[in-house]
């Protein structure tokens, strides 16, 4: 039997051995270090509804209202994660692929990015994502500036010598262009009435 592991609104498949921990890393999901590691506590995962096995070694920590990273799902099931680093408590990142749908000069050093991605159902405006720089491998961090749809609006500051603004967004880069995003980091809302794409202000400092 394989079950179905459901979060965020992204199903992934689990077979009769791995556990959740394992059958969201192979999917794509983003876990601390620590987590990776056994750390506990750097991941908290709760089951939403459904039935898992707890590891032997973790019967007396796992249960629905606990960390479920080493159990097993003995039928399909709904979970909710959460990573902890340095006591805050931040949404689990997954590797998404990107396309580049749009590109303006809103100043003469800042550029508004457009990005298509494939889902963008836990990404908000505020949050940081990372972008894997097309022929180098090396992420940047960059601020959400809005959410639309399936796209996600970057504006980036110049910054001369910079990997990610000055050799690729004023440089290289073209509309259709495919990139790796990883995210979202962190839980910043600004207030409603900051939103609107006009009232957003321009210029990520970012190498």
């Amino acid at each position: 039997m394989v079950a179905r592991i459901r979060l965020g609104g992204v199903e992934v498949g689990c077979g009769p051995h791995p556990t959740l921990l394992d059958a969201l890393t192979e999917a794509g999901f983003w876990m601390p270090p620590a987590c990776l590691l056994g750390t506990a506590g750097a991941t908290s995962l709760q089951v939403v509804s459904g039935e898992t096995e707890p590891a032997p070694y973790t019967a007396h920590t796992v249960s629905t209202a606990g960390c479920q990273c080493q159990a097993r799902p003995l039928a399909d099931v709904e979970v909710e994660l959460r990573a902890r680093i340095g006591g805050r408590v931040l949404l689990v990142a997954r590797e998404l692929a990107a396309t580049v749908v749009g590109l303006e000069r809103i100043a003469p050093q800042v550029c508004r990015a457009l990005l298509e991605l494939e889902d963008v159902s836990a990404i908000g405006t505020g949050q940081r994502i990372d972008l894997v720089v097309p022929g180098s491998g090396e992420q940047r961090p960059f601020t959400v500036a809005g959410v639309a749809g399936r796209t996600v609006e970057l504006r980036v500051q110049r910054v001369p010598g910079g990997l990610a603004s000055d050799l690729w967004l004023f440089g290289s880069v073209r509309l259709g262009d495919r990139i790796q995003v990883v995210g979202p980091f962190g839980a910043a809302r600004p207030p409603a009435t900051m939103l609107s794409p006009a009232a957003t202000p321009p210029g990520n400092r970012r190498h």
